[in-house]
């Protein structure tokens, strides 16, 4: 692992598993661990996405998340970050997070999910996730990924193949990225 690396950073679409897998990786490098969409949702006091969106919109949201991203860039490491699948999109927080990366102060890894497992993923538990294009979350999910995909994989430094359990998913990242954090 690079000196000076302070994030590392999960980016992928809906419940390709970031914050699962995020979760088992800080545990294992005994740091922490954070869910940007809960940072976000804590920022509109906590109510769920859908009902946020509802009242403020996307375009709320996505501002909202590009200045908590900074925020949490700014926060010293090491630490787990989880990205909402559509942080990656909005120009500013994909600048900062390349910057990241060349700086040598992050890591980010793109979680890759087939579409049929994240459908099946999505109709076990399809959580507090709103339609992107008014189609219904089931009915969009390859569109999206289509349209992501590419930024994702620019972006990222790792790719990893994410239709397995969180646990063997986590013990990829940790072989690829070696040692992290406290233990580093």
């Amino acid at each position: 692992m690079a000196q000076g690396v302070e994030h590392l950073i999960l980016i992928g679409p809906r419940a390709s598993g970031k914050s699962t897998v995020g979760c088992a990786l800080a545990a294992a490098w005994a740091i922490p661990f954070v869910d940007l969409d809960e940072r976000v949702r804590a920022a509109f006091g906590n109510g769920s996405v859908r009902e946020i969106w509802a009242r403020w919109g996307e375009a709320r949201w996505r501002e909202c998340e590009a200045r908590t991203l900074e925020e949490v860039l700014d926060e010293p490491g090491p630490q787990v970050l989880a990205l909402g699948g559509g942080t990656p999109m909005t120009d500013s927080s994909r600048e900062r997070l390349a910057r990241e990366q060349v700086r040598e102060r992050a890591i980010i890894v793109h979680l890759d999910v087939p579409i049929e497992e994240l459908r099946r993923r999505l109709a076990t538990e399809a959580g507090d996730r709103p339609a992107l294009r008014g189609a219904g979350v089931m009915d969009e999910v390859a569109q999206i990924v289509a349209e992501r995909r590419p930024t994702y994989l620019a972006l990222a430094k790792y790719t990893v193949p994410a239709a397995q359990s969180p646990e063997v998913v986590a013990a990829c990242v940790r072989r690829l990225v070696g040692r992290f954090g406290a233990g580093s």
